[in-house]
Order: structure tokens, then C-alpha cells, then sequence
């Protein structure tokens, strides 16, 4: 997965260490709980478009971690239970990326 090849290979140990911690709370997450009944708060902004990326590593990691073979193919087709709580105060490029986000 190209995030988690690119944060693994970054030369700052502490975002390396961030990174780790927050990967092992989302893969912990899905080894406590179904997947079904995980979900995900999103509004576009910077700190969930992060989460999102941590999610889909996390997840990755989680599936490569547990044997399947589909690993790559689990995380493009990842169906995760999200929240999106649209805001008639937010900006217009924010609700476009949200609803692009939506779409792929």
C-alpha cells in the first residue's frame, strides 16, 4: 500500500512512530469488532481526509496481517460505514471533494 511504504520509508522516526501507534489503534479496531459495526465520521476537511488514509492503511494492514490473500482487492473495495453530517456553513470545494471522495 503506497501510504504505508511512504510513511515507513520517511526519515522523521517520529511521524514513523505517529503513524504506527494510530495504524495499530485502527487494525486493533478491526480485530475487536466487526466489520460491520465500524464506522467512520467524515467532513471533508484535513484531519478526516487524514483518518480516511490511516483507515484504508490500517485496514490493508489488518487483512495482510490475518493471511487474506485479497488483501489489495479488500482495501479498493473497502465498504466502510460512514457519517457525513453536510453543513450548510462549509465551504463550496469541501463539499465537492467530499461528494468525489463519495463517488470512487
Amino acid at each position: 500500500m503506497e501510504i504505508d511504504q511512504a510513511v515507513r520509508g520517511c526519515s522523521d522516526r517520529r511521524m514513523r512512530t505517529k503513524y504506527s501507534n494510530a495504524v495499530y489503534v485502527v487494525q486493533r479496531a478491526f480485530a475487536l469488532y466487526p466489520f460491520e459495526e465500524v464506522a467512520f465520521s467524515f467532513n471533508g476537511g484535513k484531519d478526516s481526509t487524514v483518518l480516511l488514509h490511516l483507515i484504508r492503511a490500517g485496514y490493508y494492514l489488518y487483512k495482510k496481517d490475518s493471511g487474506d490473500v485479497a488483501q489489495t482487492d479488500a482495501v479498493k473495495n473497502c465498504p466502510l460505514r460512514t457519517i457525513y453530517f453536510e453543513s450548510p456553513c462549509a465551504f463550496p470545494e469541501i463539499n465537492s471533494f467530499t461528494y468525489e471522495i463519495v463517488s470512487t
